[in-house]
C-alpha cells in the first residue's frame, strides 16, 4: 500500500459588503474542511477511474480524523488529481507517483 500524507484546514466562507463610508464588513458564514492529500504512488488506472468519477461532479463521502483527534465522516468535492511522475512497476503495472488530490468539504461549519 502506498504511502498518504494528508494536511486539514479549514476555508472560510464569507461575504464582504463596502458600506456607503467605503468601511468593508466582513460577515463569516462559516468554515469547510480541506484535506490535501498526497501518495506516494497510485495505479494508472485508478487514477483514469478517479478522473472520470470527478468529471460527473458528484460529491463523495470520506472518513478522515478532525483536528480534534475524532474521525468523521463527511461528503467532500475532489479537484482532479495532480499526479507528477509517470513510471512502470517491476511487474509491468503502470503508476504515478507523488500523486496530489484536495478535498473541500460539502458542508459550511458554523462559526460558533
Amino acid at each position: 500500500m502506498p504511502k498518504i500524507r494528508y494536511t486539514l484546514t479549514q476555508e472560510e466562507e464569507s461575504e464582504e459588503t463596502i458600506m456607503m463610508s467605503g468601511r468593508i464588513v466582513k460577515d463569516i458564514l462559516g468554515y469547510r474542511t480541506v484535506i490535501e492529500a498526497e501518495w506516494g504512488w497510485v495505479p494508472a488506472q485508478t487514477i483514469a477511474k478517479l478522473s472520470a468519477w470527478i468529471r460527473t461532479g458528484k460529491f463523495l463521502e470520506a472518513e478522515y480524523q478532525d483536528l480534534d483527534g475524532m474521525v468523521k465522516r463527511k461528503a467532500f468535492k475532489f479537484s482532479q488529481p495532480e499526479p507528477e511522475v509517470f513510471t512502470y512497476q517491476n511487474d509491468g503495472t503502470a503508476v504515478w507517483h507523488k500523486v496530489k488530490l484536495k478535498m473541500t468539504a460539502q458542508e459550511v461549519a458554523s462559526n460558533d
